[in-house]
């Protein structure tokens, strides 16, 4: 890979060699690599305790949602969807991927008593569909497909779904993202699908360094795109069927450097956001027409050249904030769960953490309820070396 290539495809092609195989063992931790610019830094970091963990075999689990009423629901891949209690053990309900039109369940949204799953694998080589399936999973020992929808044609999946009343917005990796009306879960409509300007921050992206639609959340009247290369992107859907992007931002720290932006979370104006290497970003959005950055959780020094991603023990992929501690909780590959303190955002730090580099285990996503915090564990290759697959709960 070039240096402009975009951290995302190498990651899909070492998935898709390593969703079916044990991945080869590595005895040599990065993080222990004697001038390695990454190296991790743990000192004022409290270890958090294991509570339970579950392994899932070649069952690769995906994203999380944390159910009030004790529960856990997770998208596994090619397993489907599956409900576990939050004390641990095996899964008490199941909807198979058979029963999801036969496409690989990637995240999942929880809103009520229905479960919003975005369909289809990003990590496949040869594409596959974006799809939508809708669940009643009222009685989580019998949860109910109310409906499920895929596209016509073969793209990259979708990675992340987020629902607005009638409104699904799927984010359909390099196609953008598909606005789906849900009213009626038995018949699903796709509206329309929009893609954001491709052409930034640099022209004529390569395929493999094409903007993809990765994390989405709703504030303020506005779907804000976590857009992988192409930065943070802000949608107005004031009238659903026809999106238009009035904003965008990009770290002018990071310009001449691969940039992923993953993953957000916005609170009271305030959006933190996941950028893989480059950590954790806390932007004031108040003015969406004016993005600024207010602070910077940067421990792997991500804009050095030493630093070529995969040679990074950090990979932030997925959010979750707490507003009464104040506190950002982080998937982050290799260095596992990293908890970040932002009371002051203009210096964030780390508090908390859970495992570290060259353990061979990595995580992939996380959920969070009072008392502890949900880790999937992920397969993989690079950017890290992880040979076990699982889901861990971690006292907070």
């Amino acid at each position: 890979m070039t240096r402009w290539s975009q951290p995302f495809a190498a990651w899909a092609v070492a998935w898709a060699l390593c969703s079916s195989l044990p991945c080869a063992a590595d005895t040599t931790s990065r993080a222990s690599i004697a001038g390695d610019p990454c190296e991790a830094r743990w000192d004022a970091a409290a270890e958090q305790a294991l509570v339970w963990e579950h392994p899932t075999g070649f069952a690769l689990p995906q994203g999380l949602a944390v159910d009030a009423r004790g529960l856990l629901h997770v998208a596994m891949k090619s397993a489907g969807v599956q409900t576990f209690s939050t004390r641990g053990g095996p899964a008490i309900g199941q909807v198979p991927r058979a029963k999801l039109d036969n496409l690989d369940a990637m995240h999942l949204t929880l809103v009520g008593s229905r479960l919003y799953v975005a369909l289809g694998s990003f990590f496949s080589a040869s594409g596959e569909h974006a799809g939508l399936a809708i669940l009643d999973v009222s009685q989580p020992r019998a949860p109910l497909v109310l409906g499920v929808w895929r596209s016509d044609e073969k793209l990259k999946g979708a990675a992340t779904v987020a629902i607005d009343g009638a409104h699904a917005y799927l984010g359909a990796m390099s196609a953008g993202v598909m606005v789906l009306d849900v009213s009626n879960p038995a018949n699903i409509r796709k509206l329309t699908t929009f893609q954001p300007d491709i052409h930034f921050p640099r022209r004529n992206p390569s395929r493999i360094g094409h903007p993809n639609a990765r994390g989405l959340a709703i504030a303020a009247g506005k779907l804000w795109v976590a857009y992988d290369a192409g930065g943070l992107r802000v949608l107005d859907i004031s009238q659903p069927a026809r999106p238009r992007e009035v904003s965008r931002y990009i770290n002018s720290k990071m310009i001449g450097k691969q940039q992923a932006y993953n993953n957000l979370v916005i609170h009271a104006g305030t959006a933190y956001v996941g950028v893989d290497y480059a950590g954790l970003e806390i932007l004031d959005v108040k003015n969406p027409g004016a993005i600024r950055q207010i602070g910077w959780w940067n421990p792997w020094s991500a804009e050095k050249p030493s630093n070529l991603w995969f040679n990074c023990p950090g990979h932030v992929n997925q959010v979750e904030f707490d507003a009464r501690l104040r506190r950002v909780y982080l998937s982050a590959g290799d260095s596992e769960l990293q908890v970040v303190d932002v009371a002051n955002p203009a210096q964030p730090r780390l508090v908390q953490r859970y495992g570290s580099p060259g353990n061979k285990q990595g995580v992939w996503g996380l959920g969070i309820d009072d008392d502890r915090v949900y880790l999937s564990y992920i397969r993989a290759a690079i950017p890290f070396n992880a040979n076990w697959s699982g889901i861990r709960a971690v006292q907070r």
